[in-house]
């Protein structure tokens, strides 16, 4: 089997427990802390200080899973007269896998007595923590307290509350950005590159985000100019 680790791609064999209490081989596999590409016949895992450290990576720096794989290569060797065999695509596929899992675990979805498809949607998203939530970082008594106790001073600009509108003190900020990771969102087609918990977190469903678009849709949004 080839084993992707830190310090290159390995080729090591594994015997599997066959005794009458032996679980499903991908299990034994996992509590050695190797993550299995496929459940059936597997030929190849990752362990998980490889995923670790790929999955911080992803998101503190601008490599791709390639680049990183090719790195791991050089690391397994570097002249270029034994290759090893590619294993980048399987593991694009464990990262994608082990990503969705770790959100759900952040989220404890495994407490749950539903189970994970219990999930509802945004429930895996975090929330601001410097917003102001009824319950966690905001009395109870806000609403009735003194006007001089709910507005705040920026600069020399002080806000003061009116009789239907409270001050920036309770109020949260809604703002909008560009967000370039969105690409990651274009793919070839949902069929080949499906999508694990879409809707769980910060971005809406599918299917009723194009259902929306497609009934908001007029011929004067058309453009026939090349």
């Amino acid at each position: 089997m080839v084993v992707i680790h830190t310090n290159g791609l390995h080729e090591v064999a594994f015997n599997y427990c066959g005794c009458s209490r032996a679980i499903p081989q991908h299990l034994q596999l996992m509590r050695r802390r190797f993550y299995p590409a496929s459940q059936m016949v597997i030929r190849t895992c990752a362990s998980f200080e490889v995923l670790d450290i790929l999955h911080k990576f992803s998101l503190t720096t601008k490599a791709s899973t390639f680049d990183f794989y090719r790195a791991i290569e050089k690391l397994t060797s570097d002249s270029g007269l034994a290759v090893p065999s590619y294993r980048c695509r399987v593991l694009s596929r464990i990262l994608l896998q082990w990503r969705h899992l770790k959100l759900l675990k952040w989220s404890g979805r495994a407490h749950d007595p539903a189970g994970v498809d219990a999930t509802l949607p945004g429930q895996l998203a975090l929330r601001c923590p410097s917003c102001p939530y009824q319950g966690i970082n905001l009395s109870d008594e806000w609403e009735d307290s003194p006007p001089e106790k709910r507005s705040v001073v920026f600069g020399l600009v002080k806000f003061a509350c009116s009789n239907n509108a409270y001050s920036y003190l309770y109020m949260p900020f809604i703002c909008m950005d560009a967000n370039f990771r969105l690409k990651n969102q274009l793919v070839s087609n949902y069929s080949q590159d499906p999508g694990l918990g879409i809707g769980w977190a910060y971005m809406l469903p599918r299917q009723p985000y194009e259902d929306y678009v497609l009934s908001q849709a007029k011929d004067e949004d058309v453009s026939y100019h090349c």
